[in-house]
């Protein structure tokens, strides 16, 4: 669904039928992530994915809130196969900071997220993002999970989306603490999505819609000054 920036993802009756089928893919052809990073609705996919991969699988003990819980989870992410260049990086250098990052794939198969965060200039965060050509409807889900290889560090997940035909200036956010050199799944349900605008809470405290989600990324601040590094293999949504 996600990639290149012109992914079009927009189909939430794919995504339901596809939630009730274990160890199938969707796939007319061969996966082509770079293109299309985001699952659509088959009426309306132009291009080749396999990217609907679905399993059900036990919650183990590296699942975070969802502990001894058989969960169904789709990708709609998979690092393994997509391309940096459809992720966008945002740092504190908007606002006059000199924090730095980059987004890179690593030979393993997962793509890694790293940089240094600076507090000189009123800085201190550093961030990656990537938007679909059309929003997404994924309220048929309980939220998404994140698949990271850690650093010790804090990360947000940050999600925008659609309201009145106009991509929201706030984000939600959702916080995920990391495990030095492990790797973990840690689930999100919606409802820990914060609404945030430059830092701060919105007015308000509006909650995630998820019916048109268009936008996800993800953010290092909370004043943790120095060198990060995250893995990431994938972004799914379970139920």
């Amino acid at each position: 669904m996600f990639s290149e920036f012109e992914p079009d993802f927009t189909g939430k009756s794919n995504l339901s039928e596809q939630s009730d089928k274990t160890g199938q893919s969707n796939s007319t052809g061969e996966s082509n992530l770079a293109k299309q990073s985001y699952i659509t609705e088959k009426s309306n996919y132009t291009g080749e994915s396999n990217l609907a991969k679905q399993s059900d699988i036990t919650e183990k003990s590296n699942y975070t809130g969802q502990s001894n819980e058989e969960i169904t989870e789709i990708t709609i992410v998979d690092f393994a196969n997509t391309s940096a260049a459809s992720w966008q990086i945002v740092n504190d250098n908007v606002m006059g900071g000199i924090s730095r990052s980059v987004l890179e794939m690593h030979s393993d198969g997962y793509a890694v997220f790293s940089g240094t965060v600076s507090l000189r200039n009123n800085g201190g965060f550093a961030s990656v993002r990537t938007q679909a050509r059309n929003p997404a409807d994924l309220s048929d889900f309980k939220g998404l999970s994140v698949r990271v290889l850690g650093d010790g560090k804090v990360y947000c997940l940050r999600v925008r989306t659609v309201v009145n035909g106009r991509v929201t200036q706030y984000s939600y956010e959702a916080r995920f603490t990391t495990t030095q050199g492990a790797w973990e799944t840690h689930t999100l349900p919606y409802s820990e999505f914060k609404a945030v605008f430059r830092g701060s809470g919105v007015r308000g405290n509006p909650k995630l819609n998820a019916d048109a989600v268009i936008e996800l990324g993800f953010m290092i601040r909370d004043e943790q000054e120095g060198p990060f590094r995250l893995g990431v293999s994938n972004i799914s949504v379970y139920r």
